[in-house]
């Protein structure tokens, strides 16, 4: 799993963000809490979350202090609940020069995920 998410993490650097047309859209976030996005299919979650990404470049935070990662990808079918740990090892090891620093991590598809609404399921 290791391989795969470094790999992805690494792809990610590489690509460009999609040109995006922003959307007068807010939605409430909690200091030190997870935002989460929810909707029916093709409503533009995904692109509300490339337009953040987008905001948060354009104030000046260098790209690699981003993390995303879409769980439809097909090398992320056997990413389990007790993988996740893994994400924050392998984006560290890349970027150890972000460790003290705020980050923004964007995980679309979280659901494909079983238990990931459940942080007492990694210890059950």
């Amino acid at each position: 799993m290791k391989n795969i998410l470094k790999r992805m993490i690494e792809e990610f650097q590489r690509r460009n963000l999609p040109e995006m047309t922003g959307r007068d859209v807010h939605y409430p976030m909690l200091s030190g809490k997870a935002t989460v996005i929810t909707g029916m299919r093709r409503t533009g979650k995904t692109s509300l979350c490339i337009h953040k990404m987008q905001e948060i470049v354009a104030d000046g935070v260098d790209k690699t202090r981003i993390l995303y990662l879409n769980f439809e990808d097909d090398r992320l079918l056997n990413f389990k609940l007790e993988d996740c740990q893994t994400i924050l090892d392998v984006y560290y090891s890349l970027y150890p020069e972000n460790r003290e620093k705020l980050c923004y991590f964007f995980f679309d598809e979280m659901q494909n995920v079983k238990d990931w609404e459940r942080p007492d399921s990694v210890n059950n």
